[in-house]
């Protein structure tokens, strides 16, 4: 009980021990509810009442024990029973010390034969909208039926209103056997189908509320149909379609509820570790198994045709070639942008390496224009002082030529020559000062 997270476990469990606790008060006299202090008590007086205490425990136990072998139970719920106890009495009780024999080995008695696609939609002819909607459901997803009575509008919200086939089931751990972790499951589109025609009869649906409602609210005793409602809803059909017939109380006919989800394991044409995800059977592959939806998607789809009840229409058939041709086209496209890409990705390379050469062609040549700036800005300034020089080589001539009253040819020329050879010589030592100049400069 504490460590169950599924509502069936827990009924199932309420229900055994409540059956124990009556069996145990009118046979035994023991209330069980105080077995524990009971024990307690027995074990702080001493070593001979903890003993009485434990053998007369025991012996009750072994006669109820015989009691559930003698109820025509099979020899799997047998075991189902024993080990409730077993678990109440050493886990909720704390009485580790007494030996409940577990049966080790089962099999099944009654076996529930094949059902075919034919009798299937026979019942879903004769069956009202809602047991038709369920009886699909389960067919198409192999889901029990607990957990089929258990969904909410927001387990299918996503995938239901955008109309998306295979439609999605959230599966939440409360609503699987225990230790199952939480997953998924699919319908098809037949069960979506009649789903959207059931949920279109409710005036409004929340989140919260369930799928399967009573068809008597009035007279219900839950939220829901019970487990057993939906089954005897089966019952009856098969009874009165002649599929099958009637053995007498506790011997369980041969097309059961339970054929639809084995319908679903039989006809399910997929890997098997998909198969019993879906199924919600624990398995090593549940460590493996990819969990994305996508791709669950896609195994069920290649499956549904071989479990679908119904055939497809022509409709469904262009619809489905229409769709295959979208995914050939999208893969094609695919292809094409990938190989478009890859050439893409190529030219740019090459761009890259272009203007890496362009940037260092740049880079040098803007070395050559600072050093051609850095050589015209020293001309402009030789260039000026120059100018100056001449201009004072010129007033010394002209001095000169005053001073000298020079008035022949053959004088001017002599003089100018003079002064010439001097300017020569100051334009000759001025680039050995600028040398020297630059060396000083840090």
């Amino acid at each position: 009980m504490k460590v169950s997270n599924s509502e069936a476990t827990r009924k199932t469990y309420q229900q055994r021990i409540i059956a124990f606790a009556k069996y145990m008060q009118d046979n035994s006299k023991i209330d069980i509810e105080l077995l524990k202090d009971a024990y307690r008590e027995a074990k702080y007086k001493g070593e001979m009442e903890r003993e009485k205490f434990l053998d007369k425990l025991h012996d009750a136990i072994e006669d109820y024990v015989c009691f559930v072998k003698t109820q025509k139970f099979t020899n799997m719920h047998v075991k189902l029973v024993v080990s409730i106890v077993s678990s109440y009495i050493r886990k909720g009780c704390g009485i580790k010390d007494v030996e409940i024999d577990i049966p080790k080995r089962t099999f099944p008695i009654f076996h529930n034969r094949d059902i075919s696609k034919e009798e299937i939609k026979t019942i879903l002819e004769h069956a009202g909208l809602r047991d038709r909607t369920f009886f699909l459901m389960m067919a198409e997803s192999g889901l029990r039926p607990s957990t089929l009575l258990g969904l909410r509008y927001k387990y299918i919200k996503q995938d239901f209103e955008k109309n998306m086939i295979p439609m999605k089931i959230e599966l939440p751990s409360e609503l699987l056997k225990d230790r199952i972790e939480a997953r998924f499951s699919f319908v098809g589109e037949d069960a979506f189908k009649v789903l959207k025609e059931y949920l279109s009869t409710r005036k409004q649906i929340g989140d919260n509320d369930f799928l399967f409602l009573p068809e008597r609210p009035s007279t219900a005793k839950g939220e829901v149909p019970s487990e057993s409602a939906m089954s005897n809803k089966f019952n009856r059909l098969v009874l009165k379609l002649g599929l099958d017939t009637a053995l007498g109380r506790g011997k369980p006919k041969s097309v059961r509820l339970y054929n639809l989800r084995k319908y679903f394991f039989n006809n399910m044409k997929c890997d098997s570790a998909y198969r019993n995800y879906w199924f919600c059977h624990k398995s090593i592959d549940d460590h493996y198994i990819s969990t994305q939806e996508d791709k669950h998607r896609e195994e069920y789809s290649k499956g549904y045709k071989f479990l679908r009840v119904f055939q497809a229409t022509d409709t469904d058939v262009r619809l489905e070639a229409l769709t295959n041709e979208l995914k050939a086209t999208k893969q094609a496209l695919a292809e094409k942008d990938e190989s478009a890409h890859a050439q893409y990705e190529k030219e740019l390379e090459a761009i890259k390496t272009e203007n890496k050469e362009l940037k260092a062609g740049l880079e040098a040549v803007g070395g050559m224009y600072e050093r051609f700036e850095h050589g015209l800005n020293k001309m402009e300034k030789l260039h000026d002082e120059t100018l100056k020089d001449f201009e004072k080589f010129s007033t010394g001539l002209f001095e000169k030529l005053a001073s000298k009253g020079v008035i022949a040819r053959e004088d001017l020329d002599t003089t100018f020559s003079e002064s010439w050879q001097e300017l020569l010589q100051k334009l000759k030592e001025k680039p050995t000062k600028e040398k020297q100049e630059e060396k000083q400069k840090p």
